[in-house]
């Protein structure tokens, strides 16, 4: 039998001889016919692709590109082939002028294949020949006949050059308008429209084309400017349509992206509700993932310390990511152990991926749940567990440290319940209208959806501080760059897109967008980031209340004690979610430190209200302004200094309240009651005055005021 083996190996052995030996015969003989064509056309090279992929292997194509300093990883067998052949024939590459990375032609221009760091792929692409002029490499001592022969033919050989088509203006004529938050910034927008023959218009009276809009735009209650556009039979286009046409590098028709013909609002408060009333599937660090679908007594396992249960997020613009992902590790009663894991995109219902195995031990089901965390992250499960040791890795997931517990927007009272505590309670209605407030899973899923951050799948509402304060970094980081950078043009867009997949790596959104500013940032980021951390504080005060209520009076009796120790606290936390309080830590351009106005309507436009929840709270506080008052109109670059001394600002706005109409309080308070005017001041930063103060001690809350805001011109 170990005789036959043998001659069996050494049949194959003779026939893979001779097919090699076959291989390069073939090869030396229709080499000559091939360099003789490689001036001709693309067919030429067409030819010479086919030759190289039957006298070459894949390994011996990468060592090539590796030697010649190309990208050898990146794609499929068949593309890392073509790139090879490519610059054998027309000349290696030059490297990208962003990143480094390798470069390729792809038919109609030359793109990079690197990465700019660990969180975001190279987009930068050109028209203009990155060939060098040195020659391709082979490796030394090759015994491959197809490459030595190859090498003897290119020392008398012309290079041919690239066919680089023009570029095809398919926006040509067409005059579009950006509206609203997109994805992209409007700098890169433009630059790509007018690259292609379009051109961007601000003005609906300048002959418009066609408004792009946010692809959630019109789910958000729409805008005055995209009513505009509608009543004057303009086309309104979700932002799919230009994201799209750039890609297949053609105008795509409007049919399936159009928008004009539905009113803003139609949609919004079915969305709304829908968003609302969706089941969170997952509330904490030891909840069981409800699409799992296990029976009761389902649990997830523990052994020394470690809880298998694991939540993730990407974002990378450029490679087209914005995933979450859940991995967990389930024990049933009786010891039966499965994996459920799952991945997704949010917000879009189809691009889901899940499965549940059961596992036959214990010790198979953690090896399984450690090659899965390693597959998705590219690190070892256990070090990032038990000391947080994690190192991001290209393309790859990024975990979201949950906390033990349970997220308010699942553990506080659903709206059922709520009705029945404020139709039983004894409490006075004024305060028992705060207790609906406070207890209400609404409160903070609304809070969590104005910023796109309510994702069932993921607990966002019950984040650790660890998690928080790596958000936090990344937030400090972005706002120092963007006040103190000088890059310009391309660099500069690349590392805000770089900046804003951190961000969102970290704190996932199904409504990402990429900040280019500091006041885009202090006013959307970092009160996002206040209002997570402020839920996953709510999280943990308030814990699971759907399972205990009853008929009773639950404010007056089992959470009594939550509502006079924390009241106050979670008041803050709510008038932040619902309209932003007049007090409270916010990272602005100032800095960390509570914010406060002498303008209501300025406090006031940070209420997230909409025609259909008009509803909001100013809170109001005294503020004790210090000796050391700066007034300012802008902030200086390094505006850590203002918190480390301590010292009180003054920020000067365009308007002032008169304060010939001011009044005196108690204790002889002074309150700028008065209307606004015009300051004087000369080119200032912000619209109205604002006052900032680094210490708490130095604000007292004094009163939360309900107000109902009224839309002016809808």
């Amino acid at each position: 039998m170990a005789e036959t083996r043998g001659k069996a190996r050494m049949d194959a052995a003779a026939h893979h001889g001779n097919k090699k030996q076959k291989i390069e015969t073939v090869s030396a003989r229709n080499l000559a016919k091939a360099e003789a064509a490689m001036h001709e056309d693309v067919e030429s090279f067409e030819d010479f692709l086919k030759l190289m992929e039957n006298s070459l292997s894949l390994d011996e194509a990468q060592a090539m590109l590796d030697l010649n300093e190309q990208d050898s990883k990146y794609g499929t067998d068949d593309e890392i082939f073509r790139r090879c052949a490519d610059q054998m024939f027309y000349g290696p590459m030059d490297r990208c002028v962003l990143c480094g990375g390798g470069m390729e032609f792809n038919g109609s221009e030359f793109r990079c294949l690197g990465f700019f760091s660990e969180w975001t792929k190279c987009d930068y692409t050109t028209k203009e020949d990155r060939t060098k002029q040195e020659e391709w490499k082979i490796p030394e001592g090759t015994k491959n006949n197809f490459l030595k022969q190859w090498k003897k033919n290119q020392e008398r050989r012309r290079r041919p050059k690239r066919n680089v088509p023009a570029e095809q203006k398919f926006f040509d004529g067409m005059r579009i308008a950006l509206q609203g938050r997109l994805t992209r910034t409007q700098p890169e927008y433009k630059r790509e429209i007018e690259k292609y023959g379009g051109k961007i218009v601000s003005n609906l009276k300048e002959g418009v084309t066609c408004v792009v809009i946010p692809d959630d735009e019109l789910s958000l209650g729409g805008s005055s400017k995209l009513l505009e556009a509608m009543e004057k039979n303009v086309r309104v286009v979700k932002e799919a349509w230009l994201r799209e046409c750039l890609a297949k590098k053609q105008r795509l028709p409007f049919d399936d992206y159009d928008v004009s013909t539905v009113l803003p609002g139609e949609s919004a408060v079915e969305d709304t509700e829908d968003m609302l009333m969706a089941e969170i599937k997952l509330a904490g660090k030891r909840d069981v993932h409800k699409d799992s679908r296990l029976k009761a007594g389902a649990h997830i396992y523990e052994r020394d310390g470690i809880i298998y249960n694991c939540a993730f997020a990407v974002c990378d613009f450029f490679a087209s990511l914005n995933h979450y992902a859940i991995l967990q590790l389930i024990e049933l009663d009786d010891g039966t152990i499965y994996i459920y894991h799952k991945r997704g995109r949010g917000g879009d219902r189809l691009d889901v991926h899940e499965r549940l195995e059961e596992q036959q031990s214990v010790e198979q089901g953690i090896e399984e749940f450690s090659n899965i965390f390693e597959d998705l992250t590219g690190n070892e499960f256990e070090p990032w567990e038990r000391h947080k040791a994690f190192s991001k890795k290209r393309l790859k997931f990024f975990p979201i440290d949950m906390n033990i517990g349970y997220d308010a927007c699942a553990g506080a009272l659903h709206f059922r319940q709520v009705a029945v505590c404020a139709a039983h309670t004894k409490l006075d209605p004024h305060v028992a209208e705060v207790c609906k407030l406070i207890f209400s899973q609404e409160s903070y899923r609304f809070a969590l959806s104005e910023y796109g951050h309510l994702i069932p799948d993921l607990p966002l509402g019950n984040l650790t501080e660890f998690h928080i304060h790596r958000c936090e970094e990344i937030l400090h980081g972005f706002a120092k760059y963007l006040k103190e950078s000088k890059d310009e043009g391309i660099k500069r867009d690349i590392t805000c897109v770089d900046k804003s997949n951190r961000w969102y790596s970290l704190l996932y959104s199904i409504r990402p967008l990429v900040f280019t500013d500091i006041v885009e940032l202090a006013e959307l980021a970092a009160p996002a980031l206040e209002c997570v951390r402020d839920i996953s504080i709510a999280s943990q005060l308030i814990g699971n209340m759907t399972e205990e209520t009853s008929l009773d009076d639950p404010f007056d009796d089992s959470h009594i004690p939550l509502l006079s120790n924390m009241c106050m606290k979670l008041i803050v936390l709510i008038s932040h979610q619902r309209t932003n309080a007049v007090k409270r830590f916010f990272y602005g351009v100032f800095g960390r430190g509570i914010y406060c106005s002498d303008a209501s309507s300025e406090a006031a436009q940070y209420g997230f209200t909409s025609i259909d929840k008009p509803d909001g709270f100013l809170m109001l506080a005294v503020v004790s302004l210090g000796d050391r008052v700066l007034e300012l109109t802008k902030p200086k670059k390094d505006v850590s200094e203002y918190e480390k001394e301590r010292v009180d600002i003054k920020a000067l706005g365009k308007r002032k309240p008169d304060e010939s109409e001011f009044t005196t309080w108690r204790d002889n308070i002074i309150v700028p009651c008065g209307s606004l005017t015009d300051s004087g001041v000369k080119d200032p930063f912000l619209d109205n005055n604002e006052y900032v103060v680094y210490d708490p001690r130095q604000v007292k809350l004094t009163y939360l005021v309900s107000v109902r805001y009224d839309e002016i011109g809808v």
